[in-house]
C-alpha cells in the first residue's frame, strides 16, 4: 500500500511537471532600471482600439509588473494572452548582479531576455495579472471588448 501510495505521488509530480511553465528566469530584488525609450508599436497595433502614445511607464512601473509577474508557457503567452500591439522596453539590473532585458505591453504580457549568467539569451515569459486587472503605468486600461470610435 505504501509502494502504492508512493507511486502515485511521483506520477503525480511528473504530471504537474509536464504541464508546468518552463523553467523562466526568476526575477530576484531589483537594483536598477533603465527605460530605453518610448513606446513602440507593431503592425499589430490599432489605433482605434489603443493608441500607443498613451502608454507612458516609469520605472516604478516596470517594478510593480516585475513583482506581479508570473510565468507562463511560450504557447500561452502567445496564443492565450491578449496583446495590444505596443510595447516598452527596459534593462533591469538584479541584486545578484544579472541584468535582463524586459518587453512590457498594457496588458500585462512581459517577455525577459537575461543578457549575461546561465540563462543569457534565452526568452521567458510572463503575465501580470494584477497589471490586467489595474491601471498598473497610469493610464486607461485597454478595454478587452469593442474598439473605441
Amino acid at each position: 500500500m505504501v509502494r502504492f501510495a508512493v507511486l502515485v505521488l511521483a506520477m503525480c509530480c511528473l504530471f504537474q511537471q509536464a504541464f508546468a511553465a518552463p523553467g523562466s528566469y526568476r526575477f530576484g530584488k531589483v537594483m536598477t532600471i533603465h527605460i530605453d525609450g518610448p513606446a513602440e508599436s507593431t503592425p499589430k497595433e490599432d489605433k482605434r482600439f489603443f493608441d500607443c502614445r498613451d502608454f507612458h511607464v516609469t520605472e516604478r512601473d516596470v517594478a510593480y509588473a516585475i513583482r506581479h509577474a508570473r510565468p507562463v508557457t511560450e504557447r500561452y503567452f502567445l496564443d492565450e494572452l491578449v496583446g495590444v500591439g505596443c510595447f516598452v522596453g527596459a534593462t533591469v539590473s538584479f541584486a545578484n548582479g544579472d541584468r535582463v532585458d524586459v518587453l512590457l505591453e498594457p496588458s500585462g504580457r512581459i517577455s525577459a531576455r537575461p543578457q549575461d549568467g546561465r540563462d543569457a539569451g534565452r526568452h521567458s515569459y510572463y503575465e501580470c495579472r494584477a497589471c490586467a486587472r489595474s491601471e498598473w503605468w497610469g493610464r486607461a486600461r485597454p478595454a478587452a471588448s469593442a474598439p473605441r470610435r
